[in-house]
Order: structure tokens, then C-alpha cells, then sequence
């Protein structure tokens, strides 16, 4: 008996050790798939891949100057986008100290 618990355990390692293999693959996968992914969506962005060097002589200076205006174009939309969320909270925050009768002065506690 001792013998067959020691060749089922045996038995249930290797079968552990394949899966934890099959999951490190899997990621391995994953990660792959992420990159690419998020490489295509940058080369569609910006007509530039993750993995091309920019500095390159391939890309002539009229690319360099427009793959540059889109990026100041894109990171200008991402600043609005913050500031207005930023306003949104605080408006939010000051709704919340606001009196709920009055809507104009701050909260206040009656004892």
C-alpha cells in the first residue's frame, strides 16, 4: 500500500507540474497576443509599430512630423478628457457639502 500511495502521489505531481507548464504556456500566449494586439492598435494610431525604431532613416521627415502632430493631437484629447472628469468630481464633491435645502451654503449640523 505504502508502494501505490508513493506512485499515485508520483502520479499526481506530474500531473500538477504538466498543468502548471500548460498554464505558464497559456500566459506566455496571452502575453504575445497583447502585444501584438496593442501593437497593430499603435501602427493604426499612428502608423508606427511598438517595434520600429522612429529614429530610423526609413521614415522620412514629413512621416516623423505628422506621426508627431498625431500624438500631440491624441495627448491633447486625453488632457481634456482628464480635466473634465477632474471638474465633474469636484462639482460633485461640492454638491455633496452643499446645503439640500439652500443648494447655496455649506452644510451644517442642528443639535
Amino acid at each position: 500500500t505504502t508502494a501505490r500511495q508513493k506512485e499515485m502521489a508520483l502520479e499526481y505531481c506530474q500531473i500538477a507540474e504538466a498543468k502548471v507548464h500548460q498554464a505558464v504556456k497559456d500566459k506566455e500566449d496571452a502575453l504575445i497576443r497583447a502585444q501584438s494586439a496593442e501593437s497593430n492598435q499603435l501602427e493604426r494610431c499612428f502608423g508606427v509599430s511598438s517595434n520600429s525604431d522612429v529614429s530610423s532613416p526609413s521614415l522620412s521627415l514629413e512621416e516623423l512630423d505628422s506621426i508627431e502632430t498625431k500624438l500631440r493631437d491624441a495627448l491633447h484629447t486625453i488632457a481634456e478628457a482628464k480635466e473634465a472628469q477632474l471638474r465633474r468630481r469636484l462639482e460633485q464633491q461640492d454638491s455633496e457639502k452643499t446645503c439640500v435645502v439652500c443648494m447655496e451654503l455649506p452644510k451644517t449640523v442642528l443639535l
